[in-house]
C-alpha cells in the first residue's frame, strides 16, 4: 500500500505594515504623527510646547513620555526641532535656557527603545515640501517659515542650501516680530509682502512656499498678498509663484522621511 503525501498547504502571511513615528518639536507645539509604509499619517496628537517643558526649558523626558502613548508597532523615530543641527545633533536651540541644547535624540532613545533621527525643523519641512508637496515639480524653491521665527530654507535641484554652520535664511532679526493674535491677518499682508521680495532678491525661485502658523493664516488673504509683493518688486524682476503649503503635518513628515536608515545625505548642502 503506497501512502499518499499530505501537502500542506504554504499560508503566506501579510507583511506588518512599518509604522514610522514623526515628531515635530516647535516653539509653541509639538506634534506626534504616526506614518505608514507610504508615509500617511495614520494618527496625530499636539502638545503645547509648554506641557513638555519645565523651569523654561524643553524636557525630553517628558517628550519621550508622551510618544510612548504612540509606540505600537512603532520601528524608528524622527524628531523634527526648532535649533541647530549638525550630523544629526542638536547644537544650540531657543527651546533650552540660555541656547544651551542637550543630547535629544539619546534621551528619547533610552526611554523609547529604537533608534532616533534628528533634523532642523525647517529643514525637515523643506524635504516634505520637495517630496510630496508643492516643491515636487519645481526647480528651485524657497519654504518660508513664519512662526515663532522666520527662517527661509532654499532647495535648487533637489539640494538644500544650509551654510556652513546650518543657520542659512535665519532671518527673524531682519524683520519686525508679528503675531497673527496680535495682528489682524490683512494687516500681516503689508509685513509679509516686502520679506517675499528679499526672498525673490536672494535666491530667485520659482516658488515661495509659505509655512508656519502665521504662513498658513495666510491663504485666507493670499490674493492680497500676492498683489502687494508683485507691486513692491522691482519692474525687472520676474515674480515668484506664491502659494501656501497643503502640507498639514509637514514637520513631523520630514522628521519621518529621515528616520533610522533613511539618510539627509544629498539633500543638506553646505553653501
Amino acid at each position: 500500500m503506497v501512502s499518499a503525501k499530505v501537502h500542506t498547504p504554504v499560508v503566506l502571511m501579510p507583511k506588518r505594515n512599518k509604522i514610522i513615528l514623526g515628531i515635530d518639536i516647535g516653539g509653541t507645539k509639538v506634534e506626534l504623527c504616526r506614518f505608514n509604509s507610504s508615509f500617511q499619517c495614520l494618527k496625530s496628537q499636539r502638545l503645547s510646547t509648554k506641557q513638555v517643558s519645565s523651569q523654561g526649558s524643553l524636557n525630553p523626558a517628558l517628550v519621550g513620555q508622551a510618544a510612548r502613548l504612540h509606540m505600537s508597532g512603532v520601528q524608528r523615530v524622527g524628531v523634527a526641532i526648532k535649533g541647530v543641527v549638525g550630523n544629526g545633533k542638536l547644537k544650540s536651540s531657543s527651546l533650552f535656557s540660555e541656547g544651551k541644547a542637550v543630547n535629544v535624540s539619546k534621551t528619547l532613545g533610552k526611554i523609547l527603545g529604537v533608534p532616533i533621527s534628528l533634523v532642523n525643523d525647517v529643514e525637515a519641512m523643506a524635504l516634505a515640501e520637495q517630496r510630496f508637496g508643492a516643491g515636487r515639480m519645481a526647480s528651485s524653491f524657497v519654504l518660508v517659515n513664519l512662526g515663532t521665527g522666520i527662517r527661509a530654507v532654499y532647495v535648487q535641484e533637489g539640494r538644500c542650501l544650509v551654510g556652513t554652520q546650518g543657520t542659512a535664511g535665519e532671518i527673524s532679526h531682519l524683520f519686525p516680530v508679528f503675531s497673527r493674535k496680535q495682528a489682524p491677518v490683512g494687516s500681516l499682508v503689508r509685513i509679509i509682502a516686502p520679506i517675499l521680495v528679499q526672498v525673490s532678491a536672494f535666491y530667485d525661485p520659482k516658488v515661495i512656499v509659505l509655512q508656519g502658523g502665521v504662513g498658513r493664516a495666510m491663504r485666507r488673504v493670499l490674493p492680497q498678498l500676492i498683489s502687494e509683493y508683485r507691486r513692491l518688486l522691482p519692474r525687472r524682476a520676474v515674480p515668484s509663484r506664491v502659494t501656501v503649503s497643503k502640507l498639514e503635518h509637514a514637520g513631523s513628515l520630514g522628521a519621518a522621511l529621515v528616520a533610522p536608515g533613511r539618510s539627509l545625505d544629498g539633500f543638506l548642502a553646505q553653501c
